[in-house]
This record gives C-alpha cells, sequence and structure tokens, in this order.
C-alpha cells in the first residue's frame, strides 16, 4: 500500500502524555467517514496488542470548528438525535450538503429519519419585454 506524504500536524514529535514512552505521530484516516482527517496517535500502538498505547489526539482546525457549530441542535422529530451534516456522494444531488438526525441507521425502521434541505434562493423573476402591436 503506497502512504501518501503527511505535513507533519503541531505536537508531531512530542512525548505521549498517556504512556510517557512513545512520541505522538502525525497520521491520516484511509477509510470511513472521517477519510483524509488528520490526527495525533503514539507510536507505541500495534495492532492486535491490548497493552500497546492507543492514545490520539484529535487537532482543532477551522473545518472541525464549522461542524461543531452545525451540531448540538436537537432532532425536531425524535428529540433523541442532533442534527447532522452530511454530503450526497451519489445521484442527482451529489455534493450537496444537508442536515440529518444523528439518531438515522440504515435498514433500520426504528430509527429517525428526518433531514433537512438548504432552501434555494427563489429564482429571480424577469419580466418578458412588452411584444409590439402592429
Amino acid at each position: 500500500m503506497k502512504t501518501a506524504e503527511i505535513k507533519p500536524a503541531p505536537g508531531h514529535g512530542t512525548l505521549c502524555p498517556k504512556c510517557g514512552a512513545g512520541q505522538l505521530v502525525t497520521r491520516m484516516v484511509s477509510k470511513g467517514e472521517k477519510a483524509g482527517m488528520v490526527f495525533l496517535g503514539c507510536n507505541n500502538w500495534r495492532p492486535n496488542d491490548p497493552n500497546s498505547c492507543g492514545n490520539t489526539i484529535w487537532p482543532t482546525t477551522a473545518s472541525s470548528a464549522k461542524d461543531d457549530a452545525s451540531k448540538g441542535r436537537a432532532c425536531p422529530k425524535c428529540g433523541v438525535g442532533s442534527m447532522k451534516e452530511r454530503l450526497v456522494k451519489k445521484g442527482e444531488k451529489a455534493g450537496t450538503t444537508f442536515f440529518s438526525c444523528s439518531n438515522w441507521r440504515p435498514n433500520d425502521e426504528t430509527s429517525c429519519g428526518h433531514a433537512e434541505w438548504p432552501k434555494l434562493p427563489a429564482p429571480e423573476y424577469k419580466p418578458r419585454a412588452p411584444r409590439p402591436r402592429w
């Protein structure tokens, strides 16, 4: 697997505050909802080793601050979940963002399916020029 060049995040190379033995190194998520996001992880972490250090630190960025502003509002339908910004990946609306309840689960009829689409500006009305009467 080819690894991508990752710019070191603030705190890269510092001593791990959890185990005190490892150093924090910059890593990137390769799969899932957080794919492409950068975080700091202890270099003493080993897969399938419960005794290794699994400390991770997610740096605060402008994009995560934006996400935090959109979160927190309770779902108006179920009241259990909070509204989460999502991106349409396929189809006619691909690339469009919308908000849906965090309590939604695929193939589960008991989960909340509430979604809110951003209101698009109304098209500007342009009156037609009067037709000449001959």
